[in-house]
């Protein structure tokens, strides 16, 4: 396998609207160079354009009916993430998470840049790798996030229906909600519309509630499975943690390249809406 100077195996190949723009944000926030000349279209867009950040290149392009424009979220390793994330407000980008210091060894910052792509600002602290956690059950899905807000105000976000309803789902997914009875045993039926215009129905059942410390939910149309989130304060922050468990191992398997993602970005919008409930 050969791989060009510069480029590792996976490469971050960006396609928004306003491919210039992004050039110029990646120049003035995160000292991005272009490393090539870019390849234009015949109507003078860009088709790809070649940008050095740190020791790695991306490649950027501007969206079409082919190739539409998505968003992104981005893990960018920095010297000082307190500075480079200020920079990258100053450049246009939106705040989803203030800097601090993470459980897993990393000083990280949290933003949104005008195309909607994500980048986790972050400066590692500790020398050593990342430490694996104990390996789940074959039914199980785990993930965490610290998020900038105290457990009360996250609690907010979980318990109250129509706030629930501005970040619930991945990118691009609104929702209708038909009944939201928050209270042990009580229902949660909504409808979720995705981009592609299709509705998928959902119904569950609140299994458990403990103010500002953990909700279980019970989802049982569909893919069966209960939601476990428990909520740790961490000063001023709240770590959540989102545990899956499916009926089956079977079940979690089918499921689990999409589902995996889908949880990220959904912290990634509850993120975003606590920044706007400030």
């Amino acid at each position: 396998m050969t791989v060009p100077p510069g480029f590792h195996t996976i490469t971050p190949y960006f396609f928004v609207q306003g491919a210039d723009d992004l050039l110029a944000f990646l120049a003035a926030a995160f000292d991005g160079v272009e490393t090539g000349p870019r390849s234009l279209r015949p109507d003078g867009r860009i088709a790809n354009a070649m940008v050095r950040v740190g020791d790695s290149t991306v490649m950027v392009s501007e969206g079409s009916g082919a190739f539409p424009a998505m968003p992104g979220s981005y893990y960018l390793y920095v010297d000082d993430a307190d500075a480079t994330t200020a920079r990258a407000i100053s450049c246009g980008a939106t705040l989803v998470m203030e800097v601090g210091d993470m459980p897993y060894g990393d000083r990280q910052g949290g933003v949104r840049d005008a195309h909607g792509n994500l980048w986790w600002i972050s400066r590692r602290l500790a020398p050593g790798p990342y430490e694996a956690g104990e390996p789940l059950p074959a039914t199980d899905l785990a993930t965490w996030r610290v998020l900038d807000a105290a457990p009360a105000q996250v609690w907010r976000a979980l318990s109250d229906g129509a706030r629930l309803a501005q970040w619930w789902g991945p990118y691009g997914f609104t929702n209708t909600i038909q009944e939201f009875d928050f209270r042990e045993g009580g229902a949660w039926r909504l409808v979720m519309h995705g981009p592609d215009g299709a509705d998928y129905p959902n119904e569950s059942r609140f299994a458990e509630l403990v103010e500002n410390e953990r909700l279980v939910i019970h989802h049982v149309s569909g893919h069966e499975f209960v939601l476990t989130l428990t909520l740790s304060a961490q000063g001023s922050r709240t770590r959540l943690d989102w545990h899956q468990r499916f009926a089956s191992a079977d079940e979690c398997a089918r499921v689990r390249g999409f589902v995996r993602a889908a949880n990220e970005q959904n912290l990634d919008r509850l993120a975003a809406q606590l920044v706007m409930m400030r």
